[in-house]
């Protein structure tokens, strides 16, 4: 459930970090922000769905509740290419605009290759230490986009 939370607080962020700087960020950064919240909306109604759903079908029916954890490849397939691909044209448009740390949308950038990387390693340790390393990652980023977001609109209100 605190996934489905932090997917559903990533949105609001992804919001205003769009809403500020949309006119500089053009659009390759509207496409990545259309493409990064359906992604996201997509994400957090899976994560719901095997947070909350699951368990309660499980008791009565569980081949059902196994087909819906592992869900449909094609719904995976674009779950991660819609969050994944937007997110990073989001970054690289921020960078390219200057409206962010350029090191953060870089962060973002390797945080999501990271992700897709963990899929690799057959060892399940490693997958989980590289997706430790890849929510660290982007997290991070996207904390350092939000700090320099909420600084800029304090120096804002100082001047005025």
């Amino acid at each position: 459930m605190t996934w489905w939370l932090g997917i559903v607080l990533l949105q609001f962020g992804l919001i205003g970090l769009y809403a500020r700087h949309a006119e500089a960020l053009g659009w390759l950064g509207l496409i990545g922000f259309v493409l990064a919240f359906f992604g996201a909306s997509l994400t957090s109604g899976i994560l719901f769905l095997q947070s909350s759903a699951v368990p309660l079908i499980a008791t009565r029916f569980p081949p059902l509740a196994n087909d819906l954890l592992v869900g449909p490849v094609f719904w995976v397939l674009l779950n991660e290419a819609g969050f994944g691909g937007g997110i990073v044209l989001f970054a690289v448009a921020t960078m390219r605009a200057r409206v962010y740390p350029r090191w953060a949308g870089l962060l973002v950038i390797i945080g999501i290759a990271l992700y897709l990387a963990s899929w690799v390693p057959p060892d399940r340790l490693l997958s989980h230490a590289i997706a430790l390393a890849s929510n660290l990652t982007f997290g991070f980023g996207i904390a350092w986009m939000g700090y320099a977001l909420w600084s800029e609109k304090q120096r804002v209100r100082q001047v005025a």
